[in-house]
């Protein structure tokens, strides 16, 4: 029963029929002559769709409210002397103090999200590479400290052997 005519809706809004029937055509609703019914839902799109053409989203007022401006207006009297024996002057000052907040976005934009888990995954894959090479590091000198540690085993034993075959040489020479 909310559905009107063009002509009707033309004649609410206060524009004229042509002006209507071009700017439904550009929103997208099949509207061609002054007699085509209109629902609410095309209504709803037309609305919508002026406003994105001149400016607006479709957020309310309180939602584009992003910055608070609070001013503030003191006035003081001093009085001052003059010369001695003559009256004192009033002199009124006024101070004006202005600030403004800045709304911060609570909610970051879908692209703003993507690049920071973008970024966020970039860095923790950096971090893991750095992690398998620190200890890929760590088990080369850990290789290198053993086969370090094997060879002067074996030299001492080696050395060993030779004190022990050079004690039972003398002692054999000692002997006879």
């Amino acid at each position: 029963m909310s559905d009107k005519t063009v002509q009707e809706l033309a004649g609410i809004v206060g524009i004229p029929l042509e002006r209507l029937i071009e700017q439904m055509e550009e929103a997208g609703i099949s509207a061609h002559s002054a007699e085509d019914k209109i629902s609410e839902e095309e209504k709803v799109i037309l609305l919508g769709h002026l406003r994105k053409r001149h400016g607006k989203d479709e957020q309310t007022d309180e939602n584009l409210t992003k910055k608070v401006t609070l001013k503030r207006r003191t006035v003081t009297s001093l009085k001052q002397g003059m010369k001695p024996g003559k009256d004192t002057k009033t002199i009124n000052i006024q101070v004006n103090k202005k600030k403004t907040y800045i709304k911060r976005e609570e909610a970051l934009s879908d692209a703003e999200r993507e690049e920071l888990e973008r970024v966020k995954k970039d860095l923790e894959e950096r971090a893991q590479k750095q992690e398998v090479e620190e200890q890929l590091h760590r088990d080369k000198a850990a290789r290198e400290k053993a086969e370090l540690e094997a060879k002067q085993a074996a030299i001492r034993k080696v050395e060993e052997d030779a004190r022990a075959a050079q004690a039972k040489k003398e002692k054999e020479t000692e002997a006879e």
